[in-house]
């Protein structure tokens, strides 16, 4: 079995698997440049010395190592969260073809590089949220605007189960939506009394034939991931807000005021569908000012104090 052979093997499976287009788009562009230099070699032939060798030559500015991908880069190299994504590929391809193929994988013996830091999530800013909110029309197409950004906003839902959302899952008088987001999984999202009303108003005006919740004004067909972008765009423009608006900052913001409210993680990793580690590590970082609000809102001395009994 040569390399080339193996690379394709291993999409098709990851595709049988279930990953998505952006997924297999980025394990492609990753390992192309290692599989290309290398494309009729036999498995057997590639060496734990010469991955070794490909990696370092990633960091490098010249990538002078052999088989290393034969193009200048910025200097000083990739940064280290490429080349991490890089090894991240390379980990995920050797595994497959030692399990698929019986063979010993030449990375085996090399270390993932550690993960970064998290850093606080790219949430859109609560003043920002609501300078977008009051930039809405007055006629049908703002309806359907305010009704899509508070349904962002309450519910910490991703672009995809968004533009996905049917009619039919759409559950007002339980405040509650079935959607089909990463990975194809089904997700009941939650939310309040005041996505109820603005939905409502938007199902009440809404004109099409669609079994999408949210559609295009123009023609009735249901919005498309590119459609919502464009929108968030016109109305960012409108608002003249300057910060960060995007499909997830609104998820992030989400999460954030949940954990600042004092919600529990455990129960945050359920309303976004992700693990209690991936919320952990996203949605327990908050800045200084936010530690003292917190600190302030959940005092373990303030019980003590008000009993009355301490002098």
């Amino acid at each position: 079995m040569n390399l080339s052979s193996a690379f394709d093997d291993f999409l098709l499976a990851k595709q049988a698997d279930g990953c998505r287009p952006k997924t297999l788009l980025w394990y492609r562009s990753l390992l192309a440049p290692f599989v290309a230099a290398r494309a009729d070699r036999p498995l057997a032939s590639i060496s734990v010395r010469e991955c070794r060798e490909y990696i370092v030559g990633l960091r490098s500015q010249t990538e002078k190592y052999v088989g290393a991908p034969q193009r200048p880069t910025l200097a000083g190299g990739f940064s280290d969260e490429t080349v991490r994504g890089h090894v991240t590929a390379l980990h995920s391809f050797w595994n497959f073809c030692a399990r698929e193929y019986e063979i010993v994988s030449p990375m085996r013996n090399i270390r993932r590089p550690p993960a970064p830091q998290r850093r606080q999530p790219r949430a859109i800013a609560p003043a920002d949220f609501v300078r977008l909110f009051n930039a809405t029309r007055d006629d049908d197409a703002g309806i359907r605007d305010r009704a899509l950004l508070v349904f962002f906003a309450d519910t910490g839902c991703r672009l995809g189960g968004l533009v996905g959302l049917r009619v039919d899952r759409l559950s007002l008088g339980s405040k509650s939506a079935q959607v089909i987001e990463k990975g194809n999984k089904l997700r009941t999202l939650y939310f309040t009394r005041y996505t109820v009303a603005l939905v409502s108003q938007w199902l009440a005006v809404r004109q099409s034939s669609s079994d999408r919740v949210f559609v295009s004004m123009a023609t009735g067909a249901a919005l498309t991931e590119s459609g919502v972008h464009q929108l968030l765009k016109r109305l960012k423009t409108r608002a003249g807000v300057q910060g960060r608006v995007n499909p997830h900052s609104f998820r992030h913001r989400f999460a954030l005021e949940y954990r600042l409210q004092g919600g529990d993680i455990s129960t945050l990793a359920l309303f976004l569908g992700n693990s209690i580690e991936v919320a952990f590590a996203y949605y327990s970082i908050f800045d200084d000012q936010e530690l003292h609000e917190l600190r302030e809102r959940h005092d373990p001395m303030a019980a003590l104090i008000e009993s009355g009994e301490m002098r």
